[in-house]
C-alpha cells in the first residue's frame, strides 16, 4: 500500500509538473486545436501499416529486417552500404516508438486541459455544520471563518475514484501546508463505517499531512442533509441487495472539489478527478488570499 501511494504521488507530480511547464501547455493547445492531431495521424497510419505487415508476414522483428536487408541489397545504389540499411531500420524503429510516445503523451496530457483563467463566482453559501473529527471532537464549521478552505467528500472503503480524489487533495493541501489561512475539509459519507479510529488509520496509512486538513463524520441524518438538502451535491446509497460484488459500499457521491472564501461563500466547483484542475485551483486559492485583509 505505501509503495502504490509514493509511486501514484510521483506519477501524479510529474504529471502536474509536465501541465505546469512551457512545453507542456504548448502540447496540450496544439492538441486542443487539433494540430497535434494532423500530425500524429500521418504517423499513426505507417505504424499501423507496419503492425498489419509485421502481423501478417514477418510475425518477427529479425525477418523484418532481414526483408529490409533483401530489398535494398537488389538494388545496385545501396547495394554493400549496410550504413544506408541500418538508417532505414533505424527510421522503421524510430517511427514506431515516435507513435507510441508522442500518443501516449498527448493522450495523458491533452485529455485534461487547463481551464481558461475566469473571474471566480460566488454560487451560495456553505451552511452551518457541526461534525466529528479523526481525533473524536467536535469540528465547527465557525472554525474556519476567515480561511480559504477546500469541501470534498470521501468513503475510506472506496477503490475507484476516491483515492485519486483524495491523492490530488493531497497534493494541494501540500502547496499551502505552511499557511495557517488554508484549510482543507473531507467529510466522509460513509459515516457508519468511518468512525474517527477508521478516519485515523486512514490518514496514516495514506500519510496524509493534517496539520489543516480535517477528516470528518457523523451521523447518517447529518451527512445526507449537509450533503443533499443544504450543498445540493449528488449522494445515492444504492440497496445492498443489488450490488456485485457485495463487498462494494454502494455510495454514489460527487466528486468535486468546492473552494470557499474567508466569508463561507462558494467560489467554485472542480472534478477533483482531474489534475489540471488543481493548477486552476492553486491560483484561485491565491487569489482569493490576497484579498484577504492584512495578508
Amino acid at each position: 500500500m505505501v509503495g502504490f501511494n509514493h509511486l501514484f504521488q510521483t506519477c501524479a507530480f510529474c504529471k502536474l509538473a509536465l501541465l505546469n511547464s512551457v512545453g507542456g501547455r504548448a502540447l496540450i493547445k496544439a492538441f486542443n486545436s487539433g494540430i497535434l492531431f494532423l500530425l500524429v495521424v500521418p504517423f499513426l497510419l505507417i505504424g499501423f501499416l507496419l503492425f498489419l505487415l509485421f502481423y501478417t508476414r514477418w510475425r518477427s522483428l529479425g525477418q523484418l529486417k532481414n526483408e529490409i536487408e533483401e530489398l535494398f541489397a537488389s538494388n545496385p545504389y545501396f547495394r554493400d552500404k549496410k550504413s544506408s540499411v541500418s538508417m532505414v531500420w533505424g527510421i522503421t524503429v524510430f517511427l514506431i516508438v515516435f507513435v507510441a510516445v508522442t500518443s501516449g503523451i498527448g493522450i495523458w496530457l491533452g485529455a485534461e486541459p487547463i481551464s481558461p483563467p475566469k473571474k471566480l463566482s460566488v454560487d451560495g453559501k456553505v451552511p452551518k455544520f457541526t461534525l466529528i473529527d479523526q481525533d473524536g471532537k467536535l469540528f465547527s464549521s465557525k472554525s474556519l471563518i476567515g480561511k480559504v478552505w477546500v469541501l470534498d467528500f470521501f468513503l475510506t472503503r472506496c477503490t475507484s475514484e476516491c483515492p485519486i480524489d483524495e491523492h490530488h487533495m493531497a497534493l494541494l493541501e501540500k502547496k499551502f501546508a505552511s499557511n495557517p489561512r488554508v484549510s482543507f475539509v473531507s467529510i466522509s459519507v460513509d459515516p457508519k463505517f468511518d468512525t474517527p479510529s477508521v478516519l485515523k488509520k486512514y490518514i496514516k496509512q495514506n500519510h496524509f499531512q493534517n496539520k489543516n486538513w480535517f477528516f470528518l463524520t457523523g451521523t447518517p441524518d447529518e451527512i445526507r442533509t449537509l450533503v443533499l438538502k443544504k450543498l445540493h451535491l449528488m449522494l445515492v446509497y444504492v440497496p445492498h441487495e443489488t450490488l456485485l460484488p457485495h463487498k462494494d459500499p454502494g455510495i454514489i457521491h460527487s466528486m468535486d472539489f468546492v473552494l470557499v472564501d474567508p466569508e463561507g461563500r462558494i467560489r467554485g466547483y472542480f472534478n477533483g478527478s482531474k489534475l489540471s484542475n488543481l493548477l486552476v485551483m492553486k491560483k484561485d486559492i491565491s487569489e482569493l488570499l490576497r484579498n484577504i485583509p492584512g495578508n
